[in-house]
């Protein structure tokens, strides 16, 4: 491990904490678990306006 100053200088912050949010929410996990919901959420919406 070295720690060296930033290329993107103030902004690193951001653009890593940008990064870990977009791994996060673009893992196949979170994809699954998203497209679960929806389609739980549609399946009783259509069974209530039966």
């Amino acid at each position: 491990l070295r720690i060296e100053p930033s290329r993107l200088g103030a902004g690193a912050g951001i653009s890593g904490c940008a990064v870990m949010v977009l791994d996060h929410v673009l893992s196949p996990e979170a994809v699954d678990e998203t497209m679960t919901v929806a389609t739980l959420r549609r399946d009783r919406g259509l069974a209530a306006s039966s």
